[in-house]
């Protein structure tokens, strides 16, 4: 049976890049990589790692060195519970300083070495495998070997794509969005039943009321011999009725479900636009435009057009592509030193008024440290708040 796989680049996907890792004390996580790693094992995926290593050929490390450096990242990630099924390398480069590891090799990326030879030792289908890194010759080798890829766009590290480069089938911003994309993209589809259509509605029906002709005749009344004569009037020709013209009654023809709703449910009055969030007054003004209730889109989205099918559907995939991202920084949000770093500063600032306060009551205390301990609390309380100020999401 063959088993499924997702490749993962090393630097700037699982841990933080600082130039070339030539030491294990230099291994840090990113955060929130190891829980990625542990949801992508319990869906069924053998983790693992493909990476170039040229500071070998370079001379900047050795393999002994490096075998110490994937040892301390398999510590790390066992720490939170996530482990790696294996670790390949390249250490080749075609101009490399030591004489052993110079030359071009088909195991370093772009080119598929590494995946193809993880699949022949370890039973891979490399089909119902991905490929996840943050450079265009990740993208390029999983492409090569047949495997689905993600392509990692940081907001601190963005990728560079050349013309030649070819285009990643997803793009994320971390690990967490990539498992994400993984489920929805490798989840069964529900099945849709075709929804029957109504009856056609009932042909016009036609009531034809025709009365019988009615002949009026004036005759003799029936009289005794005695009676006295009568004079009989000349008779009066028959008078015809005349037909009725043809009644036409249209017979309504059964309401459907929608419509029964529609009439049974009273018409809700809208909320004012003012109170909802920007966010929900663009999706609201997207929607009237798909249902042709707003003649003019928002800013940002074409027009509907209804002369085609296929432009209306590849329209609808448009907005539901820019609904999913406008929020994905905000779903997916990366560490911020800053951020740390101001909130270090301001559990100071109490630290200080409590020295200060210490000086102030203490017999031999001094003002000169008063006034030192208070202005390292305003100088401490003003440096939190800019940087709150400065990196504020926006």
């Amino acid at each position: 049976m063959h088993n499924k796989a997702i490749f993962l680049d090393r630097d700037d996907t699982i841990i933080e890049d600082p130039g070339y890792i030539n030491n294990p004390d230099m291994v840090k996580l990113i955060p929130g990589a190891a829980a990625a790693l542990f949801d992508l094992r319990k869906m069924g995926y053998k983790i693992i790692v493909v990476s170039n290593q040229s500071g070998i050929a370079r001379g900047i490390l050795t393999e002994q060195i490096l075998g110490k450096i994937h040892e301390r990242l398999k510590q790390l990630l066992a720490g939170e519970n996530a482990y790696l099924d294996k670790i390949y390398y390249c250490p080749f480069l075609a101009d490399g300083a030591v004489q052993k590891y110079r030359k071009d090799s088909d195991l370093r990326k772009p080119k598929p070495g590494m995946l193809l030879l993880a699949a022949r030792e370890m039973d891979i289908d490399l089909k119902n495998s991905w490929m996840v890194g943050n450079d265009y010759r990740d993208v390029a080798a999983g492409k090569a070997a047949g495997c689905r890829t993600v392509i990692i766009k940081s907001h601190l590290k963005r990728p560079v794509k050349q013309l030649t480069d070819p285009d990643a089938d997803f793009e994320a911003i971390n690990l967490r969005e990539t498992v994400n994309i993984i489920k929805r993209e490798t989840m069964p589809k529900p099945v849709i039943e075709p929804r029957s259509e109504p009856a056609p509605s009932e042909p016009v029906q036609s009531v034809k009321i025709e009365p019988p002709s009615v002949t009026v005749e004036n005759s003799n009344a029936e009289r005794h011999p005695e009676a006295e004569p009568v004079e009989e009037s000349p008779v009066t020709p028959p008078v015809e009725i005349p037909k009725m013209q043809e009644i036409q009654i249209e017979v309504e023809p059964a309401c459907t479900e929608p419509c029964r709703s529609a009439r049974s449910e009273p018409a809700r009055p809208e909320q004012s636009r003012g109170a909802e969030p920007a966010q929900q007054v663009f999706e609201n003004e997207i929607i009237e435009t798909v249902l042709h209730k707003n003649p003019k889109p928002p800013a940002g989205v074409p027009e509907i057009s209804d002369n085609s099918d296929s432009k209306t559907e590849h329209l609808l995939e448009e907005i539901k592509h820019l609904l999913k991202t406008r929020h994905r920084q905000e779903q997916y949000p990366d560490f911020s030193f800053f951020k740390f770093f101001a909130a270090f500063l301001q559990i100071i600032v109490p630290f200080c008024l409590v020295v200060a306060l210490w000086f102030r009551l203490s017999p031999t205390g001094k003002d000169s440290a008063v006034f030192t301990a208070l202005g390292f609390a305003i100088v401490f309380q003003l440096m939190a708040l800019t940087i709150y100020i400065m990196h504020k999401e926006k």
